[in-house]
Order: structure tokens, then sequence, then C-alpha cells
């Protein structure tokens, strides 16, 4: 779902407005309501773990464990305002387990160039061999807020609310991860394709310091 906040779309405050009744229902215990959620939300959760370094073969068992400790909170009664975001924050602590299993750590560094679903991830992020091998070599923390702000189109104050950080960490954090990028891209920006991709990275990290 497009952050209504940055598009300003009266769709996308339609949308969190019917997110809002579903996670209302769905805390009420209406499976309905959560099946409504699961369809509306699903292949963005899985698309965001792939994004996030997920093994192809695993982002559905992954996706299916998001969904299920989202479930749980449900029955609890609990009712997020914002569900996009909040199911992202689930999506990353599920990776974030993952990562830590001894025997699975190794997935993380499969080639995704053998992936094709992660193929078309990295078309949908613009992520070439260069820019991949970039973001790997950021921190994860820095790794997610790119990964948040651009490819899933969050603005700072939404990345902060789903990193769970103050805005001004966010920022910081954008700011380091953008700068870190245009270090590494920059000897290779040599075609016109190249400089393209350089000049968007500089728009974005000089449009995420401005954001409020």
């Amino acid at each position: 779902m497009m952050s209504a906040e940055r598009g300003g779309d009266r769709t996308d405050q339609a949308a969190l407005r019917e997110d809002r009744a579903l996670c209302g229902r769905a805390a009420a215990r209406d499976r309905a309501a959560f099946a409504a959620l699961y369809e509306r939300h699903a292949d963005g959760v899985r698309r965001l773990l792939l994004a996030r370094g997920a093994p192809s073969d695993a982002a559905w068992d992954l996706m299916q464990e998001t969904f299920a400790r989202a479930l749980r909170s449900f029955d609890r009664g609990h009712a997020p305002d914002r569900f996009d975001l909040w199911i992202r924050r689930i999506a990353l602590n599920v990776c974030a387990d993952l990562w830590r299993a001894p025997h699975l750590r190794h997935e993380e560094s499969q080639d995704p160039r053998t992936l094709p679903e992660r193929a078309s991830v990295d078309r949908d992020l613009g992520a070439g061999e260069e820019m991949r091998a970039a973001l790997s070599a950021l921190e994860p923390g820095l790794r997610e807020a790119v990964i948040l702000h651009i490819y899933q189109d969050l603005s700072v104050q939404e990345t902060a609310t789903v990193l769970r950080i103050p805005e001004g960490t966010a920022k910081s954090r954008l700011s380091r991860a953008y700068r870190r990028l245009a270090q590494a891209l920059a000897p290779d920006v040599a075609t016109d394709r190249r400089k393209r991709r350089g000049a968007r990275l500089s728009e974005r990290m000089q449009r995420g310091g401005n954001e409020a």
C-alpha cells in the first residue's frame, strides 16, 4: 500500500480507514476480516521479506509466520492503528529471528540471481548487481531503513514507526545509508543509466533529509 501521508491520495486514505475497520473486527475474532487484511497485504509482506534477504524458498513460510503472529495478537484484542506499518514490523522481526538461527544464517548470502522471485523484487527496487552489493554491505539497520524508504515508499516518519526509532534517528540512518550507497556506486558511474541511478539516489537522500 502506498503511504497515505506521502501520496495524499484519497484512495490511500480510504484504504487506511478500511484497514482500521478490519482491524477492529479482527480483534473481535472476525476471521473474515483477518482474511481480508491478509489478501490486501500478503504480497507486499512477501516482497518485503525478499527485499530484506529472505531465501525465496522460505519466503512463503516466513510470510505465513508473520500473519500467524499478527493473528495471535488480534486474538489478544490488539487492534493496530496502522496495519500496514505494524505488519511490516512483524515481518522484520520474523526475518531477524531467521538470521539468529545458526543453521540458517548462511541462507541470507545465497546468490539472488538464481532466484526468479528475488529477481523480480530487484527489478522493482532498481537493484542491479552493483546496487545489490552496496545494499548488502550496509548494516542491517541502515539496509532496512533504505528498503522501507525506497522500496516500500514509506515516509521518514513511517520508516521510523516501523523500525521503532525516533524520526531523527531514521533521518540519520537514511542519510548515512544514501551517502555510503553513493560512495559505493560512484566508481561505476560510467554509463548514462548509472548516472541516472546516482541522480535518483541523491534526490532521494535530499528528500529524506528534508521530510518532516
